[in-house]
């Protein structure tokens, strides 16, 4: 016997921020629910639908004769999204989960500046002059203000 359509979709976080995108459909909003509801379309050719398991961005600062420091390290993870049209509007949507980590320079190690947050971010515009942000977050966003950050953040300041 083949596996039931729940046996086989991989496992899920247990409060969703949204449902996964379908690959051959998108999400679009409708007027009647709430900014985070889907509902399947098919795919326009303007639509961009995408799914990233991981992505960073290491900041280096190269201006301490001429070695690289690492300065900061952002990571996204879980991301899945769309931009395109939807119901009049151009809508960009996402779910991701950022951390950002600061090289503490006096132990040399990262050290968390921000913690493991999951976002809902999306974006609808319905004319260049006129749109709408909204980000959601499933829990309280926790950063570590720390005296090395701070020396961190004043010594790249100003050799940058």
């Amino acid at each position: 016997a083949s596996p039931s359509k729940e046996e086989s979709t991989p496992s899920t976080p247990s409060t969703p921020i949204a449902t996964p995108v379908a690959s051959q459909s998108r999400p679009a909003f409708t007027n009647s629910q709430s900014a985070y509801a889907w509902e399947e379309r098919p795919v326009s050719k303007f639509s961009v639908v995408f799914r990233c398991t991981q992505i960073g961005i290491t900041v280096i600062n190269d201006c301490f004769s001429g070695s690289h420091m690492p300065v900061l390290e952002i990571r996204g993870s879980d991301m899945d999204g769309f931009f395109g049209p939807s119901n009049g509007a151009v809508v960009f949507q996402t779910n991701v989960s950022i951390e950002i980590d600061y090289f503490n320079m006096e132990i040399a190690e990262w050290e968390p500046f921000l913690e493991f947050w999951p976002l809902s971010i999306s974006r609808w515009s319905t004319s260049r002059s006129n749109s709408d942000w909204r980000i959601r977050a499933l829990r309280s966003g926790n950063m570590n203000l720390t005296l090395a950050f701070l020396d961190c953040l004043s010594l790249n300041g100003k050799t940058l």
